[in-house]
Parts: C-alpha cells; sequence; structure tokens
C-alpha cells in the first residue's frame, strides 16, 4: 500500500511545508494560510460557484470576497485586495452593467457588497452605477405582510435568518458609502428586527426560519416557525450584528433595539457553547442531545461575533474571552491538508430548513464549502489579527501525521481493490471513468437490475486494519443522475459482517464531498468500507470520486 502523508493543522503548518504554496507574508497564521490556500485552489474568482451552477453573481463568491477584504483589512496583503477586484471586474462591465444579477434572492444580493468596497477603494463611476442598479432591485423585492423580505421567489412567504445577511449588510453599506442612507439603515433595522420579533427564543437564539403562511412542511401551523436553530443559519444573522454596528449610526432610533437584539445573541450563544470541544453544534441550543454534532461553519462566524464585539467594547472580555479561546481552539482541528497540499475544512453544513432535529443532524458533514472558508477565515483571522490579551491561543503545536488507508481512492489505477459485490438477481455495471470533476476519474456504478433489498447491489474496499476506540474519517465525492438515498459503513468482511457504524447519506445531482465519521467498534485487520443500499431503480447511475480514509484525532461524538 502506498501511503500519502497528510496533516492535521492545529494551528501552524510548517513554512517549509508551505513555502511553494503560500505567500511568505503572516505564514505564522492560520487564517492566512487558509486563505491563501483557497486563493490557489480557486485562481479565478469566476469559479466560485456550486458545481452546475451557471450564475456567478450569488452568495458563494460574495461571501468569499467578504472574508478576503478582511484579510486585506488585517494584512494589508495586495493579495486579496487584487483578487477581489478581479471578481468584481469579472461582473462589472465598463458602464455599470452586471449581466448575471437576478433579483430573485436575497443571495443574489451579496457581492454588491464587494462591488461597493471597490467605489470605496477607486471611486470609479461604474461601481457606484452597478451597486444602484443593486439597491433599486429592493423597491420591488417581494415581502411579506409585516415587511419582512422572503427567502427567495421559490421561498414565498418564508423570511429565513441566513437570508438576511445577504441583503441587509449590502443596504447598511450602502447607506454609508453611496448614499440614500435614510431608506437604507431604516430597511435595515426593520428586517433585524422583525425577524428577531419572530424567530429569536428567550435563549437569544433565533430558530432558522418563519414561514408567514405556514404552508411549508418545516413550519409550524400554529406559528409558522422553523422547529430549530440551524448553526451555520444562525452564523450569518451574527455576522450581520457584529458588523451592522460599522455602517448603522448611533443616533439612529432604531440602534437600541437592535443592540438589545445582540446582546440577548451573545448571551444565548455562550449558554449553549459546546463545553467539550468549544465549538457550536449543528443544532445549536441542543449541545448534549444524542447525534448531535459540532459545526465548523457556525462555530467560525460566532467566533467572529464575540470577539468583534468585545473589540467594540460591547461585551466583557473577562466573560467572553475564554468562550472565544475554546471555540478557537476547537475550530483549528477542522482543519487538514489533502494531497494536493491544500487546506480542507471538515465538519460543515450547507443546507435549507429542515422539518425537525432528526433532519438537521442526519444531514451529511460537508467538506470544505464556501461558507466554511469564508466563516473560518473570518472567524480565525479575528482572533490571529486581533487578539486581546485576554484571549489565549497555542502558538506552536505540532502537526498531527495521518495516513492514508484505501488503495486507488481516486479510481486512476485499473486494480481490483474497489469489489461490486451483487447478489440475488441483482446487478450493475461498475466502470472507472473519466467523468469525475475536473474530467478526472471517477468510478461510475449503473444499476442493471434490482433484488429484493436496496443492498443486494454494493461497492466495497476491505483489507483495512481499524482499531478500537480510535476515530476515523472517510470523505468522498459523489453524485447520482437523480435525487436519493445509499447508506455508508464500516463493516466486518467477515462473519458475523457486523456494521454499526452505518449511516443514510442523502445524494443529489451534483457533486458533493461527504464526510462519515466513525469510532472502531473493534480491532480487526479485515474490515471493509462500503457504498451500500445501491440497488434501488434499474437504469439508475452513480458516481464516486476522491475516496479516503484515515485516522483522526477526534474523541467525542460532538467532534
Amino acid at each position: 500500500m502506498k501511503n500519502k502523508l497528510s496533516y492535521l493543522l492545529i494551528f501552524l503548518l510548517s513554512i517549509s511545508v508551505c513555502e511553494n504554496l503560500f505567500s511568505q507574508n503572516n505564514t505564522s497564521k492560520l487564517s492566512t494560510l487558509t486563505a491563501q490556500s483557497f486563493i490557489k485552489r480557486f485562481p479565478d474568482p469566476d469559479s466560485i460557484h456550486w458545481i452546475g451552477n451557471k450564475n456567478h453573481f450569488s452568495w458563494q463568491a460574495g461571501y468569499i470576497m467578504f472574508a478576503m477584504e478582511k484579510m486585506w483589512q488585517s494584512t494589508g496583503d495586495s493579495l486579496y485586495y487584487n483578487y477581489i477586484k478581479k471578481y468584481v471586474d469579472q461582473q462589472v462591465d465598463e458602464l455599470g452593467n452586471i449581466a448575471d444579477f437576478e433579483s430573485n434572492a436575497l443571495d443574489n444580493f451579496l457581492p454588491g457588497y464587494a462591488i461597493l468596497f471597490m467605489y470605496e477603494k477607486t471611486h470609479l463611476e461604474k461601481y457606484k452605477k452597478t451597486a444602484m442598479k443593486i439597491r433599486i432591485a429592493f423597491n420591488t423585492y417581494p415581502r411579506n405582510k409585516n415587511g419582512l423580505f422572503w427567502h427567495g421567489t421559490w421561498a414565498k412567504h418564508q423570511t429565513w435568518v441566513d437570508g438576511l445577511f445577504m441583503g441587509q449588510i449590502f443596504l447598511a453599506r450602502y447607506g454609508k458609502v453611496i448614499g440614500d442612507s435614510e431608506y437604507s439603515y431604516n430597511e435595515v433595522v426593520k428586517q433585524i428586527t422583525l425577524v428577531a420579533e419572530k424567530c429569536q427564543q428567550e435563549n437569544g437564539l433565533l430558530v432558522h426560519g418563519w414561514d408567514e403562511s405556514k404552508e411549508a412542511s418545516w413550519a409550524s401551523k400554529t406559528n409558522g416557525l422553523a422547529s430549530e436553530v440551524w448553526s451555520e443559519g444562525l452564523g450569518w444573522y451574527a455576522v450581520l450584528l457584529a458588523d451592522v454596528f460599522d455602517y448603522l449610526p448611533l443616533e439612529h432610533p432604531g440602534y437600541s433595539k437592535v443592540f438589545a437584539i445582540h446582546q440577548k445573541l451573545c448571551k444565548g450563544l455562550k449558554s449553549v457553547q459546546d463545553r467539550k470541544t468549544g465549538m457550536w453544534c449543528q443544532v445549536v441550543d441542543k449541545p448534549d442531545e444524542p447525534g448531535n454534532w459540532n459545526e465548523t461553519s457556525g462555530t467560525g462566524m460566532f467566533i467572529y461575533l464575540l470577539n468583534k464585539s468585545i473589540e467594540k467594547g460591547f461585551i466583557s472580555a473577562d466573560e467572553y474571552s475564554q468562550v472565544i479561546s475554546s471555540a478557537y481552539s476547537g475550530i483549528i482541528k477542522k482543519a487538514r491538508t489533502n494531497d494536493k497540499g491544500f487546506i480542507d475544512l471538515y465538519d460543515c453544513s450547507s443546507i435549507g430548513i429542515q422539518n425537525n432535529y432528526k433532519a438537521y443532524i442526519s444531514q451529511p458533514k460537508e467538506i470544505s464549502t464556501f461558507a466554511a472558508f469564508g466563516s473560518f477565515i473570518i472567524g480565525t483571522s479575528e482572533v490571529e489579527f486581533k487578539k486581546s490579551k485576554h484571549i489565549v491561543i497555542k502558538e506552536k503545536e505540532t502537526p498531527t501525521k495521518v495516513f492514508e488507508l484505501l488503495k486507488n481512492g481516486n479510481f486512476a489505477d485499473a486494480d481490483t481493490s474497489w469489489v461490486l459485490d451483487h447478489s440475488k438477481g441483482a446487478e450493475g455495471l461498475m466502470e472507472f471513468v473519466k467523468e469525475g470533476l475536473e474530467g478526472k476519474f471517477a468510478l461510475r456504478l449503473k444499476v442493471i437490475n434490482i433484488s429484493d433489498a436496496p443492498w443486494r447491489l454494493q461497492i466495497y474496499q476491505k483489507g483495512m486494519r481499524i482499531e478500537k476506540g480510535k476515530s476515523y474519517s472517510f470523505t468522498f465525492w459523489v453524485k447520482s443522475d437523480r435525487i436519493g438515498d445509499i447508506n455508508v459503513n464500516c463493516m466486518q468482511n467477515h462473519e458475523p459482517w457486523a456494521h454499526p457504524t452505518q449511516q443514510t447519506i442523502p445524494v443529489s445531482t451534483e457533486w458533493k464531498k461527504l464526510q462519515f465519521d466513525f469510532v472502531g467498534a473493534w480491532s480487526d485487520d479485515n474490515v471493509r468500507v462500503t457504498f451500500t443500499n445501491l440497488g434501488n431503480i434499474p437504469g439508475q447511475v452513480y458516481w464516486f470520486a476522491d475516496c479516503s480514509l484515515m485516522e483522526t484525532n477526534l474523541n467525542s461524538n460532538n467532534e
């Protein structure tokens, strides 16, 4: 077996490892390493969008530019400025037109924040014209009867707390930079306070959304509210509250209301922090509930809110510094280098509103989502560059070495490491094809016949050693030609064929990188990892790519 050496980043990556990959400026900081790794990975910012998404003018790129601006403000490194400028100039022509802007969802307003940044720095008229066109789109954007914006035209009557950041952070900056401040500030205050009136609970946290019509599957038939507080969703709202005071004048009549919401949220976050890891969980206010797990993107956002609030004097350093220190220590354990030398982020979740607690915690743990990169960068940079004497972080931590346990995880070799298993008439065709990401190799399975149970058709690799009590992470890219579920497990490759770690994974028609974490149930030299329950529909096609199995340092269910 050819072992591929990878490193789990704790705080510092050795400069000798990174000298050919990263800029030499500020290489002692994980936020810098992550931001520079991202730019190296996505040198063309127009590629920052979900696979299959043709619209480049949406929140994914907008949020990354938001994070890169924070890095530029902290470091003065032109790398970040030039990256933002490159993206903005790809969207805006010399006449101030933006061909890709669609005002049918709040998500699509966020890139306007980067355009305002470029106008601030250059005063070029084309940027101002573009920003004004985005601002005007709010005039006809759909609302509920109480004035709250819909999340999108496809989400009629629904307000999501994450959507508020996308639109209101643009308006807040617009009021200060361009003008029309009376409308802009009033609208920002209106949206922040109205959603708090609906969604903020007694503990200070906000549930994921509210449906005025009460018709959404997730909406309470009594009050229209979602049932749970989702990490990344609340995180967007937290970042909005962290930054809105950079723009909202102290004398604005709504300032005190927004500040009161801010105070309740900070207090609420402190009360539900995971005591074991310092992070916050997928369902934020239930850290001790079975199945809940630490979510990286939301944690980065909450760190950003709390640390910036200390810097502004809004909350007590004595009360919140340990909260931030613990959270920082937890989140940096989610960063690892992959076999290409880029930084990956683990335990991420970018989803819509779910029906209940079980649905939230059952969502796959994604890897390296765009939201997670933005959140990780703003959270770690806020601590590393604006560190007060009260914040304790580890300056010198030895990277932990981890080893690849799979053979041919990228499917580039036509060997027999991967086995197609079928029984009782189930049949499939397994091929290694160049249909993966960026034209690279993938394993393609076409279902020919099905049997009495979907598990009769499965793909596995055997012969790995797993040790009892140790933690492992199986990561992979997957898509299908139709939406459905499959199962993933680590099981014995011999009687009694035990598989106590099985997990159901939703599969979509777009490539997604997913993560399956488990703890070894036994010490065994002959176990296998399996994609199973593949025999559901004759003719269905699955693609798998870039599979990896590594031991990790995870030591609790929440981690």
